[in-house]
């Protein structure tokens, strides 16, 4: 069946064919890196490869041919190193979302675009977030909010200026939260705080006098 067929080479290298059309599965020599492919996540047929990387510090698995473009997101699972709290799968490459566990015990997320490097690492620290205060500007707070990890939970997300929850707006086209200045002229100067946190539960809080 394709997808599951293994190619000795001369070298001593192990392909395995993936089918476009019918999916398969990619699983690295440990048994520790599992990569399904649904039908049609590949743009064509390939023979796909699966190392270990990094030596004992690092988890990562590359999957070769690197850079290669994928038409869907298939689904990786890696079994967590001992200690982990909350292992994560990251990629060199952007990642849009985090699919569910697909494997008892096993981090997991849905990549994208492009094959490469994957690593499993335990996501501690919470979101970064940037704030600008400038009370006499018509956008008296201005906040940056990054994880490059697991990422942010958008829904998380509270501002209070001192026990009072504030509303804040999203600003797209420069990727920042603002808090509208009818809403500070009307809400005190005392001090304004703000947390988050990222998808894996890691939380920020930041504090500033107004």
């Amino acid at each position: 069946r394709m997808g599951e067929k293994e190619i000795e080479w001369s070298d001593s290298l192990t392909a395995t064919l993936v089918s476009a059309a019918e999916g398969g599965q990619l699983r690295s020599d440990d048994g520790r890196f599992v990569m399904n492919f649904a039908p049609g996540d590949l743009h064509r047929s390939m023979l796909l490869t699966v190392a270990r990387c990094g030596g004992d510090s690092v988890t990562g698995y590359l999957v070769a041919p690197e850079g290669q473009p994928v038409a869907g997101r298939p689904v990786i699972s890696i079994l967590p190193d001992p200690g982990m709290r909350t292992p994560v799968v990251t990629a060199a490459w952007p990642i849009k979302k985090y699919a569910d566990m697909k494997l008892p015990h096993s981090a997991g997320a849905r990549v994208g675009r492009y094959l490469g490097m994957y690593t499993l690492v335990d996501d501690t620290d919470g979101p970064k977030a940037l704030l600008q205060i400038s009370p006499r500007s018509r956008e008296p707070v201005r906040i940056s909010v990054t994880d490059s990890v697991s990422g942010v939970d958008w829904n998380s997300i509270v501002a209070r200026i001192d026990q009072a929850i504030v509303p804040l707006v999203y600003d797209e086209r420069r990727n920042l939260l603002v808090l509208p200045y009818d809403v500070f002229k009307d809400s005190g100067r005392g001090e304004f705080s703000f947390s988050v946190r990222d998808k894996a539960g890691n939380e920020t809080v930041v504090r500033r006098k107004l």
